[in-house]
């Protein structure tokens, strides 16, 4: 059985997730439906989507949101806020649990600290400042750049402001000289590179 309640919001704030310490809030959406399918309650967002965690600001045009997982499901321009870092993707999805997580998926653009990324999907831990990106990944940073099959990166204090490890067909560009290799490490707080298999 489908049950099916609608709620008219025009601006307002209220939890998805009462019992956390920093729940993801809905800001703003044109309205709100309500369904329960075979026990598991669901609330649509339609139009204008505004969400909210700490710093970090959702926009979307339509969100679902499937309480007993935790989970967050946005469609339709998505894109993400926090700070001076952005983030746009086709959809994406917010992970409520122990250690949230976003996964943004199709035509991801994050820019991050000067420095910016595409990929077919990322996964960004939002607590860790940490992130995965997956497919076609292409950074750019300063007067580098960066293209792999997966690349994980976390901020850091060091020179360039982040550590990362590249794997599966790395290239790296610069003014100066053009590196391959299978995997490329880079760490941030020592300034050292490391290489790994097939290096030209």
């Amino acid at each position: 059985m489908i049950k099916i309640h609608i709620f008219v919001i025009l601006s307002c704030t209220f939890f998805l997730n009462a019992q956390d310490d920093n729940p993801l809030r809905i800001i703003e959406a044109d309205y709100l439906e309500s369904k329960t399918i075979k026990g598991e309650i669901i609330q649509q967002l339609h139009g204008n989507v505004i969400l909210q965690q700490g710093n970090i600001i959702l926009y979307t045009d339509n969100a679902n949101y499937y309480k007993d997982k935790k989970e967050f499901h946005l469609n339709g321009k998505v894109k993400m806020i926090e700070q001076s870092d952005t983030l746009t993707c086709n959809r994406m999805i917010h992970y409520g649990n122990d250690s949230p997580y976003l996964e943004a998926v199709g035509n991801v653009y994050f820019y991050q600290a000067e420095q910016e990324f595409k990929c077919d999907s990322l996964l960004y831990w939002t607590e860790k400042d940490s992130s995965s990106a997956f497919g076609n990944v292409n950074m750019t940073q300063l007067t580098r750049q960066l293209q792999s099959d997966k690349f994980s990166f976390w901020k850091t204090n060091g020179y360039r402001k982040s550590s990362f490890n590249a794997k599966g067909n790395c290239i790296i560009q610069d003014d100066l000289r053009t590196i391959k290799a299978s995997n490329i490490i880079y760490d941030d707080d020592d300034q050292l590179m490391t290489m790994i298999q097939n290096c030209i």
